[in-house]
């Protein structure tokens, strides 16, 4: 309850600092999405993109399954 008060007490970072991460790679990800091969690979992907999203705007919420910016890379890197 006390860092739910001191969050609400702190200013807030703009949006665009939060996603700042997320954006390159959302971006490659609709482009190399197009041409993929296996679709169930990019489905895991999309969900994983917007887990990430909840752990950036609303970590409070906690993700089931942790995640980065790093670990979405390396999925995006490794999908074909």
């Amino acid at each position: 309850m006390d860092d739910t008060l001191r969050r609400l007490a702190a200013p807030a970072p703009p949006t665009t600092v939060l996603a700042a991460p997320l954006a390159p790679l959302w971006t490659s990800f609709l482009a190399k999405s197009a041409k993929v091969r296996g679709v169930e690979g990019a489905r895991e992907l999309r969900w994983a993109f917007e887990e990430l999203r909840v752990a950036i705007f609303a970590p409070e919420l906690k993700t089931p399954v942790p995640v980065s910016a790093a670990k979405v890379a390396a999925a995006l890197a490794a999908l074909k």
